[in-house]
C-alpha cells in the first residue's frame, strides 16, 4: 500500500481501531472505546499531539497602514461610480 508522504504508517493495530470506532452496529465498552482513541492518538498525532502552524501576526503600524490603503481604494472607486468614471486609465 502506497503511504502518503507525512502521514503516518498503517498498522494492523490502528486500523482494526479505527474499523471498531467506526463500524454503526459495533458495541465497545466506554472502557474499550477510549483505549482505542488514545491508541489512534498516538499512532496519528504523536505524544505531543497535532501541532499548529505558527503564524507571526503583522505589527500595529502595517494593519493600520493595509486599512488605510484598503479604504482609499474604495473610495476611490465610489467617486468614479459617482461621476461616472470608467476604471480603465
Amino acid at each position: 500500500m502506497n503511504e502518503a508522504p507525512g502521514m503516518p504508517s498503517r498498522t494492523a493495530d490502528t486500523m482494526s481501531d479505527a474499523i471498531a470506532l467506526s463500524s454503526p452496529s459495533g458495541r465497545m465498552s466506554n472502557r474499550a472505546r477510549k483505549a482505542a482513541h488514545e491508541r489512534l492518538r498516538l499512532a496519528l498525532f504523536g505524544p505531543d499531539g497535532l501541532q499548529s502552524p505558527t503564524v507571526v501576526q503583522p505589527d500595529e503600524r502595517t494593519v493600520l497602514l493595509r486599512q488605510a490603503a484598503e479604504l482609499r481604494g474604495e473610495r476611490q472607486k465610489r467617486i468614479m461610480v459617482i461621476f461616472g468614471m470608467s476604471q480603465a486609465r
